[in-house]
């Protein structure tokens, strides 16, 4: 009795091809086989040039033309990520051979462009800070020199300026009315009264508004001599 079922399961036992992964087997060993069949039998087409174009436009223009296996690799072996950035420098197939459509099309990319705008963009920015330092420059020695002349314009050459010409001119006005007129009120406007202050070679010619006695007054000096030690030529009052 055991030996008629052993023999009945020996007869049941499915040959390799009826069993899944003897048809999974199959079906792939066909498709493997059509798809060399497809490919002999597709024509041969030209492979496009894609020389100095950007990796994403060569990518584009090769599979338009029905190339799909496409291989990308850099120069410099860095990994190529932003492919608008990086051009293709070679390819292999050359432009022009025959390749099937499923031939693998290498191209070889570079970086330099866009370094080399990098570069460009770095260097003007460069350019532009020198170009404003420069003007900087430029400004604050006009400004400098304007301050020199106005210097000039108001020290003679023994150090005597303007604002101490107008203060010892008051000074000493001052001092003549306060002793002529003992009992007056007497104020010269050194700073606020100035009404001419001009430097005539070494000398200054000074023009002060006064009072006495709330009543208003014109004093006039020459002062020579230097900051320290002034020299007042009382000319006029009126």
């Amino acid at each position: 009795m055991s030996e008629n079922i052993q023999k009945k399961d020996k007869n049941n036992k499915k040959p390799w091809y009826k069993r899944w992964w003897g048809i999974a087997a199959i079906v792939i060993g066909a498709l493997v086989i059509l798809g060399l069949i497809v490919n002999a039998l597709t024509p041969a087409e030209a492979v496009p040039n894609v020389v100095g174009k950007t990796a994403a436009q060569a990518e584009e223009t090769l599979r338009d033309a029905g190339f799909t296996n496409i291989k990308i690799k850099s120069e410099d072996g860095k990994i190529v990520i932003a492919k608008n950035n990086w051009d293709v420098v070679s390819q292999s197939p050359k432009a022009g051979e025959k390749a099937k459509p499923a031939t693998e099309i290498e191209l070889t990319v570079s970086h330099e462009r866009i370094e080399k705008e990098q570069q460009k963009e770095e260097k003007a920015k460069q350019d532009e800070k020198k170009a404003e330092q420069a003007k900087k420059q430029d400004a604050e020695k006009a400004e400098n020199q304007k301050l020199e002349e106005e210097r000039k314009a108001t020290t003679n050459s023994t150090g005597l300026d303007s604002i101490a010409a107008n203060q010892a001119c008051g000074k000493a006005w001052e001092n003549a009315l306060r002793i002529k007129y003992p009992s007056s009120k007497v104020k010269i406007h050194s700073i606020a009264g100035v009404l001419r202050s001009e430097k005539v070679g070494e000398n200054f010619e000074v023009k002060l508004e006064g009072s006495v006695n709330g009543g208003t007054i014109n004093v006039e000096c020459t002062v020579s001599g230097n900051r320290d030690n002034p020299q007042v030529d009382m000319v006029a009052v009126y």
